[in-house]
């Protein structure tokens, strides 16, 4: 019930004058009048005022009153004025007169009167008359009875038009003149006493078509054509039909017709100059049209004709069409040319028989049609090199290929060998194989034998060209050939085979001594094959006479020397024992460096005629060194070897993964041992007896790094981690890093990492990889979808991009620069600089977004002591759910005790049938196995239901947290507490939310400054 109100003076009531608006005034006095809503509506139904009564100003009024000490108005009612009706309204096109029709248009439009327009008039008028019934009655007369008939009368009148012509124009047949905006209505007002206020008569709203104009649909348009007038609210069309003409082209597009549709005896014939503009704005190439003089022309000749017809204007060409066939018949083509103007046209029809006529194979008809038929319709006039066919060309056959059954000599013996060789004697001198020729003893005994008789091959393949050598013997097969695949016939554009080309012929230049018999070369002597590449082919020969020669080498270091023996062939020396030894002397070798059982052995081989290549009979002795301090790891078998351990970098069973060690150690622990040196050092020697001093025993010693100390041991030092990490050592240093340190990724060159100190990435950790850590992890750029685990601190300085699969987890903070799809758990804080969108974030201390323009949007967070952000949500209204003020750890705990105790039921459960079944089956001992099992697992559900009883009330417990939005908070945001949920409609700038024990809400505040 309204508070009532006393005050000293009087209230009254004024109408205005058109009676939409009550006014009340107050005015103060010495009487005193006690008011309240209901006393001012009876005041108001007084002055009979029932219409739009404003109830919440007249409140607000009421409240002013008292203390009022001068006068005051306030508007109580307030009517309805009345809405006027909306005529219909022109929007008229823009239809200028064509230049051509200029003179018509005016003479016409000046000709013609004043303009009047008729329309339909509609009146019902009634005629009463008598007719006869009959009588329901038989044999009765029918009775007469009056009826009224209504008959429809349509008279034409003249339309209320505005005479006044305010355009003109030219309009073809079926042309929309203007779009009709509709009329509306108008609508009667009401004042404040519930009287109607009547609509004002705005005249005229219609507008009318005249003659040769419909009005239809909101449109009007022009039933013929010729010249428009129009006025305000009409438009009317006087006939005259222009001769219509446009210029297209032909299907073929190559060719330009001209369309004609004669109007008016009257109307301007176009001329041929504005149909050539036409045509070249098609586009079309102007210069195949005819002279504008014969266009015109034949345009006149179409007028005359009085009857629609179209012709060519360009200038007359045959259309032309040929197939091609290439000289080899491997490819037929196509050439089409589209004829123009009256000369004769491209048929599709003839191309087809054309191409039918021509009898090829292998033709792809739909497709051929399809490229024809654009051809056609197209604006090309050429089609040209069009493939109908390709045949398949034949594939000759491939050539035989050598396969060498030999072994050839080393590059250095066939070297030696070519230097060894005397020079030929003169042709005029050589011995021919021929025995038939005269043979000049005398000369026979004067000259020393020709070591080349018979190799007639000497001057166009001397020994110095040879590029290949072997030792051969006689019918020994030097090569086989693998015979090459015949060839494959083709077939042309007409389906015929065409034949193969005949096939290469072996790749083989026989010389002296060697016979091929089909697919395989034999050696006809023994002696020294010859080879080299002539061309594309080989080119072999044997030469049956040549030295032997014994040949040492020297390794690059001097630290063995080897034997090669070339026996003699022909009339060759053979190599005697002591070529050997001179071939050894001559190469420096010293005899302490030879093995002499090997040497003699060789010798024997040498002399029984046989030949051998680079044989080891003699070595050096490397010095030994002496040695400085050694280093001894005492820290144990590396953990990825020994089957666990928590300091290792695992693989991602990736092919490309590499895994590394690391040794992680604990403080106090004895890493490794320093030992003095007990080597002496010792001479060496090469194959020629030359000293090999050995360096004495270096002087460096082993630089101990940080975090270890030293202990004095009988033989060296012992050395202890002075704390927990990982040790590294070299052949020259050794310490103990409290950190992992990783210069690079974390990804296929490092592995995952897990480790029982801190980690500190100086790039990425990229997707599919992790690092679990017991100390501290730090990353110096970001986070791809990885894994983070650590029982310290996580740092990452640029920032998470999750992918939806990134987890961090920590036992004390966490802080990164932006995270995005991402989990995110902390038993302590987490700190995100700028922006954390569509995050799982769970944590046991706060979330803070520190920037000025940092933001939270999307996601679910429970952060136990709250949230402080700039903007919480965003304006498409993402969904995003806050809680806080609770240990959501001990949520976490409760649900994995929860799923553990379902675990045991069903244990239980299973139990039971089989103890059923152990008693139905009379097993005493699996019936008492199976209940000894199941009374433990209820002894563990009664234990954990005693835990989740105690996790859910240690979790219902209050901690002081609270929600503080320093810039926007947007609707879509959800907060909760306690089970109580707070849901954001509207945007809030400055707020804070807490959780009220007393009340059980979550309040809402205001924030006066900014905290951030």
């Amino acid at each position: 019930m309204a508070a009532k109100t006393i005050v000293q003076g009087k209230l009254d009531v004024s109408l205005a004058s058109d009676g939409l608006e009550a006014q009340i005034r107050f005015e103060p006095g010495d009487s005193s009048t006690e008011i309240e809503l209901a006393s001012v509506l009876r005041l108001l139904q007084t002055k009979n005022i029932r219409e739009g009564i404003l109830p919440k100003e007249l409140e607000a009024f009421i409240g002013k009153l008292r203390g009022a000490k001068a006068a005051i108005s306030q508007t109580a009612a307030k009517g309805a004025p009345p809405q006027e009706a909306v005529a219909e309204k022109p929007v008229w096109e823009e239809l200028p007169v064509p230049p051509e029709l200029e003179a018509n248009g005016k003479k016409i439009l000046e000709a013609a009167g004043p303009p009047a327009i008729y329309i339909d008039k509609v009146e019902n008028i009634k005629h009463e008359k008598t007719v006869l019934k009959k009588s329901p009655i038989p044999f009765a007369p029918p009775r007469k009875e009056k009826v009224v008939e209504i008959e429809k009368k349509v008279t034409k009148v003249k339309a209320d038009i505005e005479p006044e012509i305010t355009g003109t124009g030219y309009a073809a047949e079926g042309a929309l003149i203007a779009q009709v905006q509709p009329f509306t209505p108008g609508k009667p007002g009401k004042s404040v006493t519930g009287a109607l206020i009547p609509v004002k008569n705005s005249g005229n709203p219609y507008v009318y078509a005249g003659k040769g104009v419909q009005k239809k649909n909101g449109k009007l348009t022009a039933l013929t054509a010729g010249f428009l007038r129009r006025g305000k609210n009409w438009a009317e069309i006087i006939p005259f039909r222009a001769h219509e003409w446009k210029v297209v082209l032909s299907p073929g597009r190559n060719s330009c017709i001209l369309q004609m549709k004669p109007g008016d005896v009257a109307a301007t014939v176009p001329t041929g100059e504005i149909i050539r503009a036409a045509a070249a704005a098609l586009p079309y190439q102007e210069a195949r049209l005819l002279p504008a003089e014969d266009i015109y022309v034949l345009a006149r000749n179409l007028v005359a004709e009085n009857m629609p017809a179209e012709v060519p204007i360009d200038r007359p060409e045959d259309a032309r069409m040929e197939i091609k066939v290439s000289e080899d018949r491997l490819e037929a083509s196509l050439f089409l040319k589209k004829g123009r103007g009256s000369g004769k046209a491209l048929s599709l029809k003839e191309v087809g028989k054309l191409i039918q006529s021509n009898s090829l194979g292998g033709l792809n008809l739909k497709k051929i049609q399809a490229d024809i038929l654009a051809f056609y319709k197209g604006g090309e006039e050429t089609l040209e090199n069009y493939i109908l066919a390709k045949g398949r060309p034949p594939a000759p056959g491939s050539a035989a290929e050598i396969h060498w059954e030999i072994t050839f000599m080393a590059v250095a013996a066939l070297e030696n060998l070519k230097k060894s060789m005397p020079p030929p004697a003169p042709k005029a001198a050589r011995k021919t194989e021929n025995p038939e020729s005269p043979v000049n003893l005398a000369s026979a005994q004067e000259a020393p034998p020709d070591p080349y008789t018979g190799i007639e091959s000497l001057a166009e393949f001397p020994v110095s060209a040879a590029e290949m050598a072997a030792f051969v013997s006689e019918g020994e097969q030097i090569l086989s050939l693998k015979p090459g695949k015949p060839g494959t016939p083709g077939t042309d554009v007409y389906g015929s085979p065409l034949p193969p080309p005949a096939g290469k012929t072996a790749p083989l230049i026989c010389r002296e001594n060697v016979k091929q018999e089909q697919n395989s070369v034999k050696a006809l002597t023994p002696g020294i094959l010859e080879a080299r590449k002539n061309g594309e082919s080989f080119e072999i020969r044997i030469r049956p006479h040549a030295d032997g020669q014994a040949v040492v080498t020297i390794a690059p270091d001097s630290m063995e020397a080897f034997l090669t023996v070339i026996p003699a062939l022909g009339t060759g020396c053979a190599v005697t024992p002591s070529d050997i030894t001179a071939a050894v002397d001559k190469a420096g070798i010293a005899h302490k460096a030879q093995t002499p059982d090997i040497l003699e052995t060789l010798k024997k081989k040498a002399a029984a005629g046989g030949g051998f290549n680079n044989l080891s009979f003699a070595k050096g002795k490397p010095p030994q060194h002496g040695m400085s301090a050694q280093l001894s790891i005492l820290a144990g078998v590396p953990q990825d070897k020994a089957g666990g351990g928590d300091n290792k970098k695992e693989d991602n069973k990736n092919p490309h993964t590499v895994t590394h060690t690391i040794i992680g150690v604990k403080k106090d622990q004895a890493v490794a041992e320093i030992l003095a040196s007990q080597t002496v050092p010792k001479d060496g020697f090469d194959v020629r007896g030359t000293i090999l001093p050995a360096r004495a025993a270096s002087a460096e010693t082993i630089h101990i790094g940080e975090n270890l100390r030293e202990e004095k041991k009988e033989h060296g030092v012992l050395l202890i981690a002075g704390v927990n990490g990982e040790l590294q050592f070299d052949e020259h240093s050794i310490s103990v890093a409290e950190a992992h340190v990783i210069n690079g990724d974390v990804d296929t060159k490092t592995g995952n990492i897990k480790f029982s100190g801190a980690v500190s990435v100086a790039g990425f950790v990229r997707t599919g990889f992790f690092i679990m850590a017991r100390g501290d992890i730090k990353v110096a750029q970001g986070v791809e979808a990885a894994l983070l685990s650590s029982e310290g601190s996580i740092t990452v300085e640029q920032g998470i991009k999750g992918m939806g699969k990134a987890v961090l987890r920590s036992k004390k903070d966490i802080s990164a620069a932006f995270a995005e799809r991402a989990l995110i758990m902390s038993v302590g804080n987490i700190t995100i600089k700028t922006a954390c969108a569509r995050c799982q974030v769970k944590c046991n201390g706060k979330l803070s977004l520190a920037s000025d323009k940092a933001f939270l949007a999307g996601g679910k967070v429970k952060s136990r002591l709250g949230l402080e952000t700039a903007s919480l949500g965003n304006q498409s209204g993402i969904q995003t759910e806050i809680s806080f003020g609770q240990d959501y750890l001990l949520a976490d705990q409760a649900e994995t005790v929860e799923k553990t105790i379902q675990k045991l039921n069903t244990s239980c459960a299973n139990l039971n049938v089989l103890m059923r079944e152990a008693e139905k089956n009379n097993d005493q001992q699996k019936r008492e196995s199976c209940r000894a099992e199941k009374l433990k697992a209820m002894k563990q559900i009664e234990k954990l239901n005693h835990e989740l009883l105690t996790l859910r009330e240690k979790f219902e417990e209050h901690f002081p947290g609270e929600i503080i939005v320093h810039g926007t908070l947007y609707p879509g945001v959800v907060i909760e507490s306690h089970g109580r949920y707070y849901e954001v409609k509207q945007p809030k700038t400055k707020v804070k939310f807490i959780f009220d024990q007393e009340s059980g809400k979550i309040v809402e505040k205001q924030i006066v400054e900014k905290q951030i």
